[in-house]
Parts: structure tokens; C-alpha cells; sequence
């Protein structure tokens, strides 16, 4: 059951380095599957009151420990 071992085969073959110039990425910037737009997600009422319990447990472990961030299971 167990492996068998098997030597590594080096590639030693050439590289071809390609060139792209700009007249082939205008193809790309034109069309539009190729053109991505990142967009921020809207924060919803959940999102807002996990971060507001999240500040409150970080305020009352900082009043209890010191200024520093509580840091471990919480987050």
C-alpha cells in the first residue's frame, strides 16, 4: 500500500518567451466578458449589528484587560 517511489524527470526544455504588444490586448479590453468591475457589496442591517456586537465585546474585553485589542476567540 504504500508509494511506490518514482524519480523526478527535469524539464529541460526551451522557453519560449511570447511577446504581447497592445494591439492584442485591445481585442481583450473590448470586449466586455473580459472587462471586470469589482463591486463593494451594500452592508445589510445583519452586517450592521455584527459589527456593533463585535465593537461592544471589544470595548468590555478592553475595560476588563487593558487598551489593547482582545485578540484570540473572539474574532
Amino acid at each position: 500500500m504504500a508509494q511506490q517511489d518514482t524519480p523526478v524527470i527535469l524539464d529541460d526544455s526551451p522557453i519560449n518567451k511570447q511577446t504581447i504588444t497592445e494591439e492584442d490586448l485591445e481585442s481583450y479590453k473590448a470586449d466586455d466578458d473580459f472587462n471586470y468591475i469589482e463591486v463593494e457589496p451594500e452592508e445589510s442591517i445583519l452586517d450592521k449589528i455584527y459589527r456593533w456586537f463585535q465593537n461592544l465585546l471589544r470595548k468590555f474585553w478592553e475595560a476588563i484587560f487593558g487598551v489593547g485589542t482582545a485578540s484570540g476567540f473572539l474574532f
